[in-house]
């Protein structure tokens, strides 16, 4: 998938949340968030927190608010990913002990009594790289998933991890990314390179605006990639 700078882009990033730009200690949240294309969105997220983990000195987590996606999940667990850093192992919960970011509730909307135990963390190689994992065999028909605003959870998280990288669905299909929004530390939008997208990175901005986030950056892709995939397919 061709990328405009990307290596250039992401380590400039890297280098504005690392820890050592924070005295205090202090861990950050950082999400990534796009209008419409989640491959690159997700890739570019991927690679952030791969970068950062690579000379982190505490935790890196790697949220996916795409809960019945867990495409970061499957990434780290096959393929190319999985034997560059190692298997995924360890099952670690997610919830950090208080009312978590997701929620599940039955087919009456009453919340599912042990809905914490739906999101774990697992260990990507031996680095020190976590990646979520939503668990979907849990929920029945009929119930409701959802991503919620709790500022305690993202509280918890800062104590827990150096940083923690958020990856939100696009906005065309889904407000997950919209409802943490003013949670977050600061917001990166992945954006395509050309009018339309240049005009939908911008109107995504003012949504996140509107809903109390901080956009603080973008990352340029480069639209013709997807085109000649389509092509070729």
């Amino acid at each position: 998938m061709a990328m405009i700078d990307l290596s250039a882009q992401l380590q400039g990033l890297a280098r504005r949340f690392e820890a050592a730009s924070r005295p205090s200690g202090r861990g950050r949240v950082v999400a990534f968030m796009s209008a419409h294309d989640d491959d690159m969105r997700a890739a570019v997220s991927r690679m952030f927190a791969g970068l950062v983990a690579r000379s982190a000195t505490r935790d890196v987590w790697l949220v996916d608010l795409d809960l019945f996606g867990n495409r970061h999940h499957s990434a780290f667990a096959a393929g190319g990913a999985a034997e560059a850093w190692g298997p995924l192992t360890g099952s670690y919960d997610a919830s950090l002990g208080c009312e978590p970011f997701w929620s599940v509730a039955d087919g009456e909307g009453a919340p599912v009594i042990d809905e914490r135990r739906y999101v774990s963390l697992q260990k990507v190689g031996e680095r020190k790289l976590y990646v979520s994992r939503f668990h979907s065999g849990g929920v029945r028909k009929g119930w409701k998933v959802k991503i919620r605003d709790v500022g305690e959870y993202w509280r918890a998280v800062r104590q827990a991890a150096e940083l923690v990288v958020v990856d939100a669905p696009a906005r065309v299909r889904s407000e997950a990314g919209l409802a943490v929004a003013r949670r977050m530390d600061a917001i990166i939008l992945v954006v395509e390179n050309d009018g339309p997208g240049l005009i939908a990175g911008r109107d995504l901005r003012a949504e996140i605006e509107a809903r109390g986030g901080r956009c603080e950056g973008a990352v340029l892709v480069d639209p013709r990639a997807k085109a000649s995939k389509r092509k070729a397919a």
